[in-house]
């Protein structure tokens, strides 16, 4: 090892006293080798355009003969004397002896699960841009069922721990189908935490 050190030191300054020798060589003995001219031609390449004629066309544009809208057809609306309190009841009769009765109940909406309480999970010695992806399900009462907590994606499994202990203490209000509570599934959040500057 020793005494390969010193031998490569001493080849690689001969060959670049010997790559700096032949460059010299070659500048001292080239000053006259060059008297050819060296004038060239630029050879066109591109196709001239051709030389067309615009052809304009008129177009006559017939316009239809005006057209009669129908008449509207006559809704009377009467106010229905039955309410239950909880929505709108309304009752329609036409004119052509059809009738709605009962109406429309704009009571009944369904919806997903609404977030009422998150408390954000308590993430410690974070140096880097880190993430983790949970999926859970909520019970009809809005609570989340802890059992069905997963984790789908994760940058680091420290993450874990922190992230499921706040998402066991969320609250939603639950899903709504057809005016009842019930379980919705797959619910999926993703935390993405940037390290203090």
């Amino acid at each position: 090892m020793l005494v390969r050190l010193p031998i490569s030191i001493f080849i690689a300054g001969l060959l670049t006293f010997g790559l700096y020798f032949g460059m010299q060589l070659l500048i001292l003995s080239g000053e006259s080798a060059q008297t050819e001219d060296l004038s060239f031609k630029i050879v066109d390449t591109r196709i001239p355009p051709r030389e067309t004629e615009v052809q304009r066309k008129e177009q006559q544009i017939e316009r239809p003969e005006k057209i009669e809208a129908p008449e509207p057809p006559k809704i009377d609306i009467a106010r229905s004397s039955v309410s239950n309190g909880s929505g709108v009841n309304m009752d329609f009769k036409f004119s052509g002896g059809v009738d709605v009765g009962g109406g429309i109940n704009f009571n009944a909406v369904d919806r997903d699960a609404q977030p009422i309480y998150r408390q954000e999970p308590e993430f410690q010695n974070i140096r880097k841009p880190e993430f983790i992806v949970l999926e859970f399900d909520v019970r009809p009462d809005g609570s989340v069922a802890e059992d069905t907590i997963q984790v789908l994606q994760t940058s680091s499994t420290r993450l874990q721990r922190p992230a499921i202990r706040a998402v066991k203490k969320w609250k939603y209000q639950g899903k709504v189908i057809i005016g009842e509570n019930v379980w919705q599934y797959g619910v999926r959040v993703q935390f993405t935490i940037q390290p203090p500057e």
